[in-house]
């Protein structure tokens, strides 16, 4: 199945790569900052910021190419959301970053840098997925493999709120390391539902 015109394909599909890999560098800077000692994190932020200001660029070229397109309204509403997940995702990894940064944190616990992994690889994936978007019936086992991510990361925050609540500690404290735990679990719910509509537009190509 040819998903773009002729007129629009290449200008979309370069889009989207790119928006991809935006993505990858996100996760992957996420992962060096909360591996970082407090002091750095802070200098490290920029970067993050201009992953998620170049999302958001990419997000709103995307959009006006779908709008003189000439694909099906499911095909362009797909796409569209498509790209606002992958945006949404790199904007949660940048608040991410900030609560590891702005919370004093020491080090970061080790099972939440697993879940950075996890992202990280996600992320790898939705960067091959993004590559087929013009035949999109090779798509079949990427979905698989994002959920296994997912759900590998659910485990991972879950034992991490385990262990917050065994170790205990004051009451603010405990509350600034769930949020840093839930700022990582919406992360990895936006990937998966990146990985959910590239697998719907599998489904519905003709």
């Amino acid at each position: 199945m040819r998903l773009f015109s002729r007129r629009f394909e290449q200008p979309l599909h370069d889009l989207f790569n790119e928006h991809a890999q935006n993505l990858l560098g996100g996760a992957e800077l996420l992962s060096q900052i909360l591996g970082q000692p407090l002091r750095d994190r802070a200098r490290a932020l920029p970067r993050l910021h201009d992953h998620a200001a170049r999302s958001l660029e990419l997000t709103h070229r995307i959009s006006n190419r779908l709008a003189d397109s000439l694909i099906t309204p499911f095909e362009a509403g797909a796409l569209h959301d498509l790209a606002m997940t992958v945006s949404d995702a790199v904007n949660a990894m940048e608040r991410t970053a900030e609560l590891a940064s702005a919370q004093g944190a020491g080090t970061v616990p080790d099972v939440l840098l697993e879940v950075a992994g996890a992202i990280e690889r996600s992320s790898e994936i939705i960067v091959e997925a993004l590559w087929k978007l013009q035949k999109v019936k090779e798509l079949e086992n990427y979905y698989v493999e994002i959920r296994r991510q997912r759900r590998h990361a659910d485990r991972l925050t879950l034992r991490a709120t385990l262990e917050l609540y065994e170790k205990g500690g004051a009451a603010a404290d405990l509350m600034r390391a769930r949020d840093l735990i839930e700022s990582m679990e919406r992360i990895a719910a936006h990937l998966d539902q990146t990985g959910r509509l590239a697998d719907l537009l599998r489904v519905k190509a003709p």
